[in-house]
């Protein structure tokens, strides 16, 4: 298991998938102490089974999964046919973790430029 820490919480340290699977562990093992501390009685109610280890997969797999994950590949090529109309791309999906409160959210961007 890497033990380099993220810097700043939206840094990016690509891991493996096993050590993504070893860190949803660790971080199950905590959310229960958590829950435990804000006095649930989580182990006991059929709605709370199992939640612990869904909300560390949940953080690592879906709201942070760009911290653990390789960033995309930029590309750019020349503009040879010298297009000067508007490029556009619409409801590219964002998914992510306020870095104050740890709360996830979810939003759509639309980026457009002229070459």
């Amino acid at each position: 298991m890497s033990k380099v820490k993220l810097a700043f919480a939206n840094h990016n340290h690509p891991h493996t998938q096993e050590e993504r699977e070893q860190i949803i562990v660790r971080a199950s093992k905590a959310y229960e102490a958590y829950m435990d501390a804000l006095g649930y009685d989580w182990r006991n109610d059929p709605n709370s089974d199992n939640t612990p280890h869904r909300v560390a997969k949940a953080f690592v797999e879906d709201f942070a999964w760009g911290c653990y994950s390789k960033p995309p590949k930029i590309t750019a090529f020349d503009n040879i046919d010298q297009y000067d109309g508007m490029v556009c791309q619409n409801n590219i999906k964002l998914t992510s973790l306020c870095s104050h409160h740890h709360a996830p959210f979810t939003a759509v961007a639309h980026v457009a430029y002229i070459p």
